[in-house]
């Protein structure tokens, strides 16, 4: 199973390498890294949200974007994107008193491929919003128990208990500032709602577990290939 997801994670990245390649003589087309901070939770039942707090954690990778006239472009990532949530944990002793209280730590560690439609609004400053579909796939799942006073804290490989893809709707807005002809930085708040359930089981209460991470994406890109002005495109 492992290597099936390797086999398909390199599969991705190496289309839209290709891609970015064959169009880069446009001077149309940018790619970058970006990443930053993300938060976590999960929904689907009350079991998975009763007491839940946000799992904060990261997600980065590379960014390939094909642009248009008019300031419509398709962008993509391969991003390592972590999701999950923490719930409050109370230990006890043999006769049932409290002698610490932690956090049991749900991560879920993805390779997660969005395909958004992004209009800009601008010229060397834009401020871009952004939409569409995106793919997960499962590396690893994982739940931690934490503790301040446990030495011994424990984390449980739960891989097999969840499916391996994840699918929902990604979504952004942030602002891009373009440093020369060849170079722009990108600010991005962007939420990924996963829309289908991710365990393998049932779940107590006749539920699922849906996913849902907001990250803050501080990105850099080069354009590809010789620039050329286009009408109405906002580049200066």
């Amino acid at each position: 199973m492992q290597t099936l997801k390797a086999r398909a994670i390199c599969c991705i990245a190496l289309i839209m390498l290709c891609a970015a390649a064959s169009s880069a003589q446009s001077a149309n087309t940018e790619v970058g890294f970006e990443g930053g901070p993300n938060g976590g939770t999960l929904r689907g039942s009350r079991f998975v949200e009763e007491g839940q707090a946000m799992n904060v954690s990261f997600a980065g990778g590379l960014s390939f974007q094909r642009n248009w006239r008019n300031g419509y472009s398709l962008r993509s990532n391969v991003h390592y994107d972590r999701k999950g949530n923490k719930v409050p944990a109370i230990l006890t002793d043999m006769n049932g008193s409290t002698i610490e209280r932690g956090w049991i730590r749900t991560t879920f560690e993805y390779i997660s491929v969005p395909i958004l439609a992004r209009k800009s609004f601008g010229q060397r400053t834009k401020f871009i919003v952004n939409a569409g579909p995106y793919l997960g796939i499962l590396i690893k799942a994982t739940q931690s128990l934490e503790a301040e006073g446990l030495d011994n804290a424990y984390t449980n490989d739960v891989t097999e208990l969840m499916e391996s893809i994840d699918l929902g709707i990604a979504a952004g807005a942030g602002i891009t500032r373009s440093l020369n002809d060849r170079w722009t930085l990108s600010l991005e708040l962007r939420d990924n709602l996963g829309l289908v359930d991710v365990s393998a089981y049932p779940i107590y209460g006749n539920g699922g577990i849906k996913t849902n991470t907001a990250a803050i994406l501080i990105g850099i890109a080069c354009t590809l290939g010789e620039r050329q002005p286009s009408p109405g495109s906002g580049t200066p």
